[in-house]
């Protein structure tokens, strides 16, 4: 047998793929891409939501570890007061002594920004509700004292709940993820404890919180 018909024999019965077998191939791949883009985008939104979560218990626990660490208070200021549906921001504040009032003269040691087009990047996410009440009002944020303990930062006292609530010291931050101005998907809770700890909840009536002191 001459060198050309061996290379046009494969050993073992073994031969390159085709063109139509290629195309074939880069058709079926095609298909399943799009079969699967829609629920590799939902759960990449859902992980970002979750991500906004946890940034916030993340910067809860830099407020606290910091006060503890440094004696003095520090706030944990999320979205602007005042109203819900907001975008989501984040900002840890360092207080100069060791008292609650001291944190609007001192010093921003963390932030973070989850509104539209933000410069870092991140998702919008939006906070949808807060409880207790107090919370969207007077300028009232959690201050993290030195000795580990939440209270509210204008009063100096633990959030309370009202007679016929639950978590009494408790504050519950919902979020959302946003489309433009629609807030979308299942909404997702950070809660603090009135000892300074943070946790993922889902579905807390938060009709139980509402009320003033």
């Amino acid at each position: 047998m001459s060198p050309r018909s061996r290379q046009q024999n494969p050993p073992n019965g073994q031969r390159g793929t085709t063109l139509p077998e290629l195309m074939i191939g880069l058709l079926i791949l095609s298909l399943l891409t799009a079969v699967a883009t829609p629920g590799i985008g939902a759960l990449l939104q859902r992980q970002n939501l979750r991500n906004a979560a946890e940034d916030i218990m993340y910067a809860a626990g830099i407020a606290r570890s910091r006060a503890r660490a440094s004696r003095r208070a520090y706030g944990l200021q999320v979205g602007k007061l005042g109203s819900d549906g907001e975008a989501l921001t984040i900002t840890v504040r360092r207080g100069t002594g060791s008292k609650c009032d001291t944190i609007g003269a001192g010093t921003i040691e963390y932030s973070r920004s989850y509104a539209a087009n933000n410069t870092i990047g991140l998702s919008h996410v939006a906070i949808v509700k807060r409880a207790p009440s107090e919370l969207g009002s007077n300028g009232t944020f959690p201050c993290f004292k030195p000795d580990g303990r939440m209270i509210r930062s204008d009063t100096g006292l633990p959030f309370r709940a009202p007679a016929n609530g639950w978590f009494a010291g408790d504050v519950f931050y919902e979020l959302r993820r946003k489309d433009g101005s629609l807030a979308v998907g299942t909404p997702l809770q950070v809660q603090f404890g009135y000892n300074g700890t943070a946790r993922l909840t889902h579905g807390v009536d938060l009709s139980k919180l509402q009320g003033v002191n």
